[in-house]
């Protein structure tokens, strides 16, 4: 699971020319059980590239695809676009640094770039797949006995046992040094966990993570047991209690691990209970805030 801290909580859109839409983000322009509204959506589909988490590709990590697999990513996806009654479709692999699916639609055909983590997924979750990202570009509900299979698959330990190591050389923008240029994380671990878990939590792998601070400032990913903190916070411009309030709000996920998926993360009110018990709660929140929006200025 990787959690986030984001400030607003509103994810900012990023327009784009490709027309490749995140499965993550999108929600549709609305709710319908009717095939036809999709070309009402297609001209705002055709614009939208929405990504969150750690983004980009491995370009010279392009593998070459078994004939079979292809066959079967491609079988699974026409067969639930028959039975919903859609256009032509076709899935290919494609080698996103996450777990992340994208698509397209041009009028004529659906194009689906599934994450290549999946290529050793069994029939069964391909099929789970198709039924899960297909409904979603239909802006369809897709019935949950339907999405299960590639949720579980999705959540389990055992794909990301295979799929670690080439996901952590894929994250470029990932460095599981812990010792940035002001701040060690091992110490700002130390201190947090002796503070507010009594010392009883076992560190995970500690990283820093250069991406922008307008997309997270801290995520634990529960598969790889890695926590990483934005860069944005290792200066000694930035208080030091600052970067414990990241660490501990991502010790919090850390300490409830639930073999959720790393993308559906959920604050509830509990969480957010504990989350202010942190000493500098409002001092930290008023200073993420501005880091964002410091950040927002850089890039405008």
């Amino acid at each position: 699971m990787v959690s986030m801290i984001r400030f607003p909580s509103t994810l900012p859109i990023t327009i784009a020319t490709d027309g490749w839409v995140d499965e993550e983000e999108w929600t549709g322009a609305k709710q319908t059980t009717s095939i036809d509204n999709i070309a009402n959506m297609n001209a705002f589909v055709k614009t939208l590239d929405l990504y969150i988490g750690f983004r980009g590709l491995a370009a010279n990590d392009i593998k070459t695809l078994s004939h079979t697999k292809f066959v079967s990513l491609q079988q699974s996806f026409q067969c639930v676009a028959r039975e919903l009654g859609m256009d032509s479709v076709v899935a290919i692999y494609f080698p996103y640094s996450e777990l992340k699916h994208t698509w397209r639609y041009d009028g004529r055909s659906w194009e689906f770039k599934v994450s290549d983590y999946l290529e050793p997924a069994p029939e069964e979750v391909l099929d789970s797949l198709a039924w899960h990202l297909l409904s979603r570009a239909s802006a369809l509900r897709c019935p949950p006995e339907r999405a299960s299979s590639y949720i579980d698959y999705a959540r389990s330990s055992g794909l990301w046992r295979e799929a670690g190591p080439k996901y952590l050389a894929r994250a470029k923008s990932l460095s599981t040094r812990p010792v940035g240029g002001h701040r060690d994380l091992r110490t700002v671990f130390t201190y947090v966990n002796s503070t507010y878990f009594s010392g009883g939590l076992k560190p995970p792998t500690l990283a820093w993570t250069s991406e922008s601070p307008r997309r997270r400032l801290g995520f634990y990913f529960e598969q790889l047991d890695l926590l990483a903190i934005n860069r944005a916070l290792d200066s000694d411009q930035v208080p030091r209690y600052v970067l414990e309030f990241v660490m501990y709000h991502e010790l919090l996920h850390h300490a409830d691990r639930k073999g959720c998926s790393h993308r559906t993360v959920r604050h509830t009110k509990a969480f957010r209970e504990r989350e202010r018990a942190f000493s500098a709660y409002y001092d930290a929140e008023a200073w993420l805030r501005r880091i964002v929006t410091q950040s927002r200025r850089t890039r405008d």
